[in-house]
């Protein structure tokens, strides 16, 4: 019995040496591909049927850093060191994330349907020990070679064109949230009588310096490294956040002909972080959940206190996918297209974990719904 080895996704078999071999010297020497090869600028690679690399250009040698023979017989991801291109015996495109990678999927559907293929492929890749995000375009198109099916892939690393669309898509959304919640305030404030106005006077304040919080942000996460941003640590109380997160979305629209149902914390219930990133990271986790969430549907905010910690939780009833739950949190991933995507959530991890110290966690399944947790330590 011959031995398969496993897949999540596309077959993992390769060709034989000598088959590959051969596919080498037909790749090489023809006229045609030795032009494209010479002439078209970003990375360019020629794959056999088992998406094995026949040939590479000078530019994607250049950006690998290694030997142009050491690349030959390889997939792509293993040659840009994907930080999954090992994960299974059957090496690039054979993982539970290949499915929903751009490359592999482009790949493909190139060699299945005969047809380009077009996508955006995000990346996690080990280099010199670190890791790095990477954002590609990638475009695979069907060729025939001597009764081979083969395919041209074109590689354009767009990382830094994402990063400045993401750091403008994500600017503006945030002072838009805070914005509507200024708005939404101000509407409450028509139908409350003295002793609510002055109730809301505090968190009126926080929104109106969160704007001003928001540039400062923006200018850390423009330089190349967002670690430059540094927290102003203070008592937080939690309750005040609360309210500003029911004005937030008392009048935003992606709360629309949806329920809010808050849990509120006990009082006097406190904790040290910065209230601007606080207030941003529960900005995304509720807006996210109200993107989730169809019409006359539910989203539910509850503050959790044990061991010393306090929790925020946002519950939507709709269930991530489980291809897409394995890159919720990676920089560049989303589900939708277009430029700038795939920040929100990581933004909500790297600020919660990497500058406030906290644990960003999520928990999705048919029967329980979607929860995002939040966790800081409780002030003592």
């Amino acid at each position: 019995m011959k031995f398969v080895l496993p897949t999540f996704f596309a077959p993992a078999k390769r060709a034989a040496s000598r088959d590959l071999q051969r596919s080498m010297e037909i790749a090489c020497m023809n006229p045609a591909i030795d032009a494209v090869m010479r002439s078209v600028g970003g990375m360019v690679a020629v794959l056999n049927e088992h998406r094995q690399i026949l040939t590479v250009n000078d530019a994607m040698l250049r950006a690998i850093g290694i030997d142009g023979g050491a690349v030959l017989g390889l997939r792509p991801g293993e040659v840009l060191r994907c930080d999954h291109a090992r994960e299974m015996p059957g090496g690039c495109g054979t993982s539970r994330y290949c499915s929903t990678c751009g490359s592999a999927i482009a790949i493909v559907a190139c060699l299945n349907d005969g047809v380009t293929a077009e996508e955006k492929c995000v990346l996690t890749v080990i280099r010199n020990g670190k890791t790095e995000d990477l954002c590609l375009a990638v475009r695979a198109n069907p060729i025939q070679l001597d009764g081979q099916r083969l395919v041209l892939l074109f590689l354009q690393d767009i990382t830094a064109n994402e990063w400045r669309a993401a750091l403008e898509r994500v600017f503006f959304h945030d002072i838009n949230n805070t914005l509507q919640g200024v708005v939404g305030m101000s509407f409450m404030m028509e139908y409350v009588d003295d002793q609510e106005l002055r109730k809301m006077v505090k968190p009126l304040q926080l929104m109106m310096s969160r704007l001003a919080k928001e540039v400062k942000i923006e200018g850390a996460l423009s330089g190349k490294d967002p670690r430059e941003y540094r927290p102003e640590l203070q008592s937080v109380d939690v309750p005040l956040i609360v309210e500003e997160m029911k004005s937030v979305f008392f009048s935003h629209p992606v709360a629309n002909a949806k329920q809010f149902q808050v849990k509120a914390p006990a009082p006097g219930l406190k904790v040290m972080t910065d209230p601007s990133l606080l207030s941003r990271i529960l900005t995304n986790m509720l807006k996210n959940a109200f993107e989730a969430t169809e019409d006359g549907g539910e989203v539910k905010l509850a503050i959790v206190t044990e061991n010393g910690s306090v929790s925020f939780d946002v519950w939507n009833r709709t269930t991530i996918p489980a291809a897409i739950s394995l890159r919720i949190f990676q920089r560049h991933f989303s589900t939708k297209n277009g430029p700038g995507r795939g920040f929100g959530t990581y933004s909500m991890k790297y600020f919660g974990e990497n500058i406030l110290g906290g644990k960003i966690a999520f928990t999705t399944s048919q029967d329980e719904g979607t929860l995002f947790r939040f966790t800081l330590p409780r002030e003592k």
